[in-house]
């Protein structure tokens, strides 16, 4: 191993340039023990590529490479990208490498599962890759981890992150072509103990306090960038960029649904709700997606979520149309009968307030919440019809007063 060129040893992000096993390596060494940096995803418009240097330019990182995979054909990042403990973008491909808030380097197994149902909240930063190259120093490059892309498994450019013993970064790009088993051998060689493959081929980009170090054959959608403490992009410009780029999924996603092509318009409502969790609107528009690709019981659920947010919100009426479409889909739910009661509860409509109550216990004898509100509203019924008939009897008095008179 030969080393060629490298710069600021006292830095806690250096880059050099190395040969390998007789292959050129561009690395980038991050020390994540120093309190000094973070490390960030960098994201292009939702649904939109942009150019690798105008990216860098627009942020100022210190160094940055190019990130995980996305489709070709709708620009929507497939991998799971995690800020300050947001998921920005969802996949339930690959392994996980992250960072979490008191800068420890780990990589996380998913086992499949999408993005939302994982932990993010102590992470500083994530993302997806694969397959996985190294755990504990050990080649683990036979997984596939659900890629079927068959370019992925052939020699060609490549991206990689790894963690060494000592909790540094390795920023890697390999711009000869070579094989996954030997991109492995190459990230152990420069020390690291945890390694993952991003996305390489033409998406191989490098960049070095401003200089484009390795320039991609085409435009990206996300980086991972390293940045100065002081020049990281802050918590309230990501949450209005996030805003953003969930209302462009939603108008996406419900264009696509318009036109017919429910499996995109999922695609992008999934990101919607991603970046956005609290728009019952987004919810909304994603259980349908969910509802035309046949899938009852993911719908119900988004159906609910979006109903429980509007009954946080007082606008009962949604609330209850929605609830009662996830109970149509879901019958045996007894969350989704509870949701229904609450919201007709909430607006007045006690008789089927009241039926959905009784399906809550059909479903589950003894719901403490179903039971108390059925005993309230009999109560509340025999308050009411006492009432009545106390109001009818004093009628009838008064008109027998009114006749002997």
């Amino acid at each position: 191993m030969l080393l060629l060129f490298s710069q600021g040893w006292a830095d806690p992000v250096v880059y050099q340039k190395r040969w390998v096993y007789d292959t050129p390596v561009h690395l980038i060494t991050v020390d994540l023990n120093s309190k000094a940096i973070v490390v960030r995803p960098l994201m292009a418009p939702a649904g939109k590529t942009m150019d690798f240097e105008r990216m860098v330019a627009q942020s100022h990182p210190l160094a940055a490479i190019n990130g995980t995979f996305f489709d070709t054909r709708t620009s929507v990042v497939i991998g799971n990208l995690v800020s300050d403990g947001r998921l920005l973008a969802e996949g339930a491909i690959g392994t996980s490498l992250t960072i979490d808030d008191q800068g420890r380097g780990d990589i996380i197994n998913s086992a499949g599962r999408l993005g939302r149902y994982q932990d993010w909240s102590n992470t500083q930063f994530g993302i997806s890759g694969g397959p996985t190259l190294l755990v504990s120093g050990q080649y683990l490059v036979t997984q596939p981890e659900g890629f079927s892309d068959p370019s992925l498994f052939v020699p060609r450019p490549r991206t990689a992150l790894g963690l060494t013993a000592s909790n540094k970064l390795l920023m890697v790009n390999v711009t000869r072509s070579v094989s996954l088993w030997e991109l492995a051998r190459i990230m152990k060689a420069l020390g690291a103990r945890q390694a993952v493959n991003l996305d390489g081929g033409t998406s191989t980009g490098m960049a070095y306090q401003g200089s484009l170090i390795v320039r991609p054959g085409r435009r990206q959608t996300n980086l991972v960038g390293v940045f100065g403490i002081d020049r990281a992009p802050t918590a309230s410009s990501r949450g209005a960029v996030l805003a953003q780029r969930a209302v462009a999924h939603y108008q996406k996603g419900n264009l696509l649904l318009a036109k017919g092509k429910p499996l995109q318009a999922r695609s992008q409502l999934r990101q919607a709700v991603a970046k956005a969790p609290g728009q019952a609107r987004y919810w909304s528009a994603y259980a349908r997606s969910e509802e035309r690709m046949g899938e009852p019981q993911k719908a119900a659920e988004a159906y609910l979520k979006a109903s429980r947010i509007y009954l946080e919100h007082y606008k009962a009426d949604q609330a209850m149309k929605l609830a009662q479409r996830a109970t149509q889909l879901a019958p045996q739910r007894a969350d989704a009968q509870l949701v229904l009661a609450q919201a007709a509860l909430q607006n007045n409509q006690r008789g089927l307030s009241s039926q959905a109550f009784r399906a809550v216990l059909r479903l589950q004898p003894g719901h403490p919440v179903a039971t108390r509100a059925l005993a309230a509203q009999s109560q509340k019924d025999f308050q009411t019809r006492s009432n009545q008939q106390l109001q009818h009897a004093l009628r009838v008095a008064s008109q027998a007063i009114f006749l002997k008179d």
